[in-house]
């Protein structure tokens, strides 16, 4: 991916350093900060009109490529939806419907006069049933290749921005001090204006990981303790004690002081989730509503 380093200033030795970004409130776990971009909006007609948006609304009003993937979506499953409605309508309810079943005993709604309950056996009425039921997995399997062959198309632009790495900036040397992104987003817009989509910070995890696995390691231990007494009962021994470091001369039951352990590690790990990352990688990224934005960038010596 395309890599820049931001501007660095002398350490105190007199070495480069990364520039320290002002420090923020610690944010929410994970940390991510992204901004969307829309071009216009507009107000409610009704309640229908959402219909008349999701057909007629341009999909280059999006910059992110997963919003136009979604509305292509919906799109092809409206469509699909509408036409088996209309078959439905117009040839699966009136065959229903104007069956003659064997007894009336059973229909008492409309409902039970639209079904095929109202069909009696062996009608004619049920290859006709048959061949819809073919018509539905042809239009739906149609349906699916066409929306395959939209994302699929290079030609198409959606397809083309299905690459990340053309539309998004890599930077290096952030100052792990630094963990809110809106500092790397700032420092982008000041350049590009409304041409910056989102930034992200990597964080560092480096202590919930080691949390993580000191949590494991007790429990695994907690569980060979237990297995361990219960061989130990069977052959009529004494369960395992253990000595810990703060008690020199008193031992105490293995399986408690692990249980403790446990419940220890399992509260320091809930801690640091809660606490969120406190470190940054060094690392972010930055993405832009073209490649161009990326060129400029890397050609710039201000950014």
């Amino acid at each position: 991916g395309s890599r820049r380093t931001l501007t660095q200033t002398p350490g105190p030795s007199g070495e480069s350093a990364p520039a320290p970004l002002p420090r923020h409130g610690a944010p929410s776990w994970p940390l991510s900060f992204s901004i969307a971009s829309e071009k216009g909006t507009e107000e409610d007609e009704g309640h229908f009109d959402w219909w008349h948006r999701l057909f007629q609304i341009d999909d280059d009003l999006f910059y992110s490529t997963d919003v136009q993937t979604y509305l292509g979506f919906l799109k092809c499953s409206c469509r699909l939806l509408c036409i088996l409605s209309l078959v439905g309508l117009v040839v699966v309810l009136p065959v229903n419907w104007t069956a003659k079943p064997l007894t009336d005993e059973n229909l008492e709604t409309p409902l039970d006069r639209a079904s095929a309950q109202n069909i009696p056996p062996g009608s004619y009425r049920f290859w006709i049933l048959y061949g819809v039921t073919w018509l539905y997995s042809v239009l739906t399997y149609l349906f699916i290749y066409q929306y395959r062959a939209m994302i699929t198309d290079p030609d198409v632009p959606i397809r083309q921005m299905f690459n990340p790495t053309k539309y998004t900036l890599l930077v290096r040397g952030i100052h792990r001090d630094n963990i809110d992104a809106n500092i790397l987003y700032s420092h982008f817009r000041k350049f590009h204006k409304d041409r910056v989509v989102t930034a992200h910070l990597v964080m560092n995890y480096s202590r919930a990981i080691e949390a993580e696995h000191d949590l494991k390691w007790a429990q695994n231990k907690l569980e060979r303790t237990r297995i361990q007494n219960a061989q130990r009962q069977r052959e009529e021994q004494p369960e395992l004690s253990v000595r810990p470091f703060w008690q020199c001369f008193r031992r105490v039951p293995a399986v408690r002081y692990w249980q403790e352990e446990v419940h220890y590690r399992a509260k320091l790990l809930e801690k640091i989730y809660v606490q969120g990352p406190t470190k940054g990688a060094g690392l972010g990224f930055v993405s832009f509503t073209s490649p161009d934005c990326v060129s400029d960038s890397l050609a710039d010596p201000r950014v």
